[in-house]
């Protein structure tokens, strides 16, 4: 019974980590979208101040917006990295400087 019982405790954790890799990856995917459109916004907006058509201020605020996505990009990252080891550790395999990657 205690074989049987570890052995649905460890399916279940391994399935909630796939699931949490699943996310973490859909967060990642929209992150690197993110940043496709701050990077086309800071461009545009660059294009305008120089044309006169935009403040200083204006192109500060979408470098920030640009430096906030970047930012979430990296803790998404991070996530995923984590979710990872966590199957991993779920699944029972090794978790190495490799499989981290």
């Amino acid at each position: 019974a205690a074989v049987a019982e570890a052995e649905a405790t460890a399916a279940f954790e391994a399935e909630a980590a796939r699931d949490a890799l699943h996310t973490a990856e859909d967060h990642l995917a929209s992150a690197d979208a993110a940043i496709t459109r701050a990077e086309a916004s800071a461009r545009l907006e660059l294009a305008l101040f120089e044309d006169g058509k935009a403040t200083v201020a204006e192109v500060v605020e979408t470098q920030r917006a640009l430096t906030r996505a970047l930012l979430r990009r990296d803790a998404a990252r991070f996530d995923r990295l984590t979710e990872s080891a966590r199957l991993r550790h779920a699944s029972g395999l090794a978790l190495t400087p490799r499989t981290m990657e």
